[in-house]
C-alpha cells in the first residue's frame, strides 16, 4: 500500500486546475439575490418608519456577504482537478468536506466545458471569463463516481491545456 502510495506521489503532474476565487464575481453573480430581497426588506422597512429592523437589516446583509467572501475563499483555496499521465485525481477539502476522487482514464466517459449551468450563471461567468469542467464517469453519476469544477479561470485557454494532456486517452 505504501509504495503504491509514493508511486502515485512520484507521477509527475501534467496539469492543475484551480477553483478560481473573484471577490468581484462573487460580489455580483453569487449575491444579487440577497441584495434584491434586503434592498425591499430595508425600503420597507425604512418606508414603514421601522428604522431598527432596517438598520438591523443592514447589519444582516453585510455578515452574509463577508461570510460567502470567506466560504468562497477557502472553498476555492483547497479545490483542484490534477492530470496525470494515466488518471485525474480532485481534492476538495471546505469545513466538513474532505473530498479526493481518483478517475483513470479508461474509466472517464466525457469530459465537459460549460458556462455555468444556467443562463443566469452562463451569463456572469462569461462576463468573468470563467467556465466549469466536469469529468464524468462510465459507471455511476458525476456526483458519486465523477468530478468537477466551476468557477475555472480562463476557461477557454485550459480546454486547450486539457485536450493536450489527454489526446486521445479518453475513448
Amino acid at each position: 500500500m505504501k509504495n503504491e502510495e509514493n508511486t502515485q506521489e512520484n507521477k509527475k503532474e501534467l496539469l492543475k486546475i484551480k477553483k478560481k476565487y473573484s471577490i468581484k464575481y462573487v460580489l455580483t453573480a453569487k449575491l444579487i439575490e440577497v441584495y434584491l430581497i434586503f434592498i425591499l426588506v430595508i425600503s420597507v422597512a425604512f418606508y414603514s418608519g421601522l428604522v431598527s429592523i432596517g438598520i438591523f437589516s443592514i447589519i444582516i446583509l453585510l455578515a452574509i456577504i463577508i461570510a460567502v467572501l470567506i466560504l468562497s475563499k477557502k472553498s476555492a483555496a483547497k479545490t483542484f482537478m490534477i492530470f496525470y499521465d494515466d488518471k485525474i485525481v480532485y481534492k476538495r477539502k471546505f469545513l466538513f468536506i474532505d473530498k479526493e476522487k481518483t478517475i483513470k482514464y479508461s474509466d472517464v466517459k466525457d469530459i465537459v466545458f460549460t458556462y455555468g449551468t444556467n443562463w443566469y450563471t452562463r451569463m456572469w461567468q462569461k462576463i468573468f471569463k470563467f467556465g466549469n469542467i466536469y469529468v464524468y464517469p462510465k459507471k455511476g453519476n458525476i456526483f458519486s463516481h465523477g468530478m468537477f469544477i466551476e468557477v475555472v479561470e480562463n476557461i477557454d485557454k485550459v480546454i486547450n491545456d486539457v485536450k493536450t494532456v489527454i489526446g486521445d486517452k479518453i475513448k
